[in-house]
């Protein structure tokens, strides 16, 4: 238990967050176009991260993550870059 628990607190401090241990569920905070927050969600099943959500939508919508730009931080209007 405890190591399982200096686990989960090491990957909160990277900035996220595990949702659920039995799919191995890890979300990411980011901000789609710079603008949006969403969360990029990974299972360990998955090579890479595929798919994002909004906070308000929930899991059960997510998206795929192709072709659309995420930023670490929110970045100005008319400031985005590729």
């Amino acid at each position: 238990y405890e190591t399982l628990s200096q686990e989960l607190r090491g990957i909160e401090m990277l900035g996220a967050e595990v949702k659920d241990l039995s799919v191995g569920l890890t979300v990411f905070p980011s901000y789609l176009d710079g603008n949006s927050e969403v969360l990029l969600s990974w299972t360990v099943a998955e090579a890479e991260i595929r798919t994002f959500y909004t906070p308000h939508s929930g899991y059960r919508h997510r998206k795929p993550v192709e072709g659309r730009t995420f930023t670490a931080v929110r970045t100005p209007a008319g400031q985005l870059r590729e």
